[in-house]
């Protein structure tokens, strides 16, 4: 703050420290529970996947300069994925995001747990790290990349740089988000120095991630002036109606598509597609949820 203090209000720069400490309370139970967690997977051989922010603190962001957040994201093998509610029984509890819907509930790719205290933990354990089919995505391959998180004694693994990039990728424009600690993330990842650019172009083209890649790179170059080497960005210049199209969708939409409501929804949808391209397994995955959920209808009518 010494820097500061003749530009910045007392009044800012207490808020400014207020925040800091409320961070790093926050820190502090996420790490605690994330250790808790760690003894109970270890126990019964699981070992999961720490994603987003929780993988990045620690291994990116140096500890004493912690990785903001709200939630611990982390990704286990679908083998895994229905045993994580009984390893967590006591611990935490399991928060259904559409109860009495129990067709729905199964076929989500997450399932979120809540440790309550003096600060409220919420654990969102996923199965996948994005839409399903959409993105067509090896998680065999993707497990046997993973590296071990550098803190919690090694419990916890992470995904390789590459493998993360593209993860921020697809998150990003799944939420419709042109900048957003995801685009901060990418970044500092890629500053770190160690990605292997071939290796993550190939992999883009295998999982049709090629344009929100283009896009997450076309933002940290405008907003952080970094960019990488010139040949990859030459690479990722793609043409076209679908590039066009989804750069209209994300940006230039108009108010009743941008805003809460079923309108966002409608441009969520049409970008997942535009920006994959993979009309196909799109159409695959809500079909299938599409299914999901007239069966719950039945369910909730024949119950009734």
């Amino acid at each position: 703050n010494a820097g500061y203090q003749g530009e910045i209000s007392e009044r800012s720069l207490q808020a400014l420290r207020s925040h800091a400490r409320g961070a790093a309370v926050r820190s502090i139970s996420r790490d605690r529970a994330l250790s808790q967690i760690a003894e109970r997977f270890e126990s019964n051989d699981l070992k999961a996947k720490l994603l987003k922010g929780a993988a990045m603190d620690s291994a990116v962001y140096p500890r004493e300069a912690f990785r903001l957040g709200c939630d611990v994201d982390m990704l286990v093998c679908e083998k895994d994925f229905e045993r994580v509610e009984g390893l967590l029984s006591g611990l935490a509890e399991n928060i259904e995001k559409t109860p009495g819907r129990p067709a729905t509930t199964a076929f989500a790719v997450e399932k979120t747990f809540v440790i309550n205290g003096p600060v409220r933990v919420q654990i969102d354990v996923h199965r996948e790290v994005t839409v399903p089919h959409v993105f067509p995505i090896d998680y065999v391959a993707m497990f046997a990349r993973c590296e071990t998180h550098p803190a919690f004694d090694g419990k916890f693994g992470r995904l390789s740089d590459e493998d993360n990039l593209l993860q921020f990728a697809m998150h990003s424009f799944y939420d419709l988000q042109m900048f957003s600690k995801q685009t901060v993330d990418a970044c500092m990842l890629m500053k770190r120095g160690q990605i292997d650019w071939e290796t993550l172009i190939e992999r883009a083209q295998t999982y049709r991630v090629m344009l929100p890649l283009k896009y997450l790179i076309e933002g940290v170059r405008h907003v952080f002036g970094y960019s990488p080497p010139g040949a990859v960005v030459k690479r990722l210049k793609l043409h076209g109606a679908r590039k066009w199209l989804a750069y209209r969708l994300l940006t230039k939409s108009p108010r009743w598509l941008s805003g809460p409501g079923p309108g966002f929804r409608v441009r969520q949808l049409a970008a997942q597609v535009l920006l994959s391209g993979n009309v196909r397994g799109w159409l695959w995955y809500y079909s299938h949820y599409a299914g999901a959920k007239l069966r719950d209808f039945w369910f909730v009518l024949f119950r009734g």
